[in-house]
């Protein structure tokens, strides 16, 4: 978003000149609300935004979750110590993690041919 624009569009309209004496709060409150509106809707037009929730592979068990999670630990825990037997830990449980998913994909993909 262009901030010098945004700025410019406020201090043009009705919010950059002073408020008439007898203009109530509630007034106050409906220009600016309609005010700052419209220039949302200016700056930002509303679109349409298509969310795809894209379920977890059917092969992913409980056992899977449990893997994964040792293996974030592991990442956490290397990423707070630095520390080089950390590092080769979360490393070789990445590797095991990524070892065991594609194994358990495999199994799944034989299955379904069979």
């Amino acid at each position: 978003m262009d901030r010098i624009q945004l700025r410019q569009l406020i201090v043009d309209s009705s919010l950059g000149c002073p408020s008439p004496p007898t203009a109530t709060a509630d007034d106050l409150f409906q220009t600016y609300d309609d005010t700052l509106s419209g220039i949302a809707d200016q700056v930002a037009p509303e679109r349409t935004v298509k969310c795809r929730l894209r379920p977890l592979s059917p092969w992913f068990d409980d056992e899977c979750r449990i893997i994964r999670r040792k293996c974030r630990h592991l990442e956490r825990r290397y990423r707070r110590t630095r520390d080089p037997a950390d590092k080769t830990a979360y490393i070789a449980a990445s590797r095991d993690k990524h070892s065991f998913f594609d194994k358990k994909e495999e199994l799944l993909v034989r299955a379904h041919q069979d």
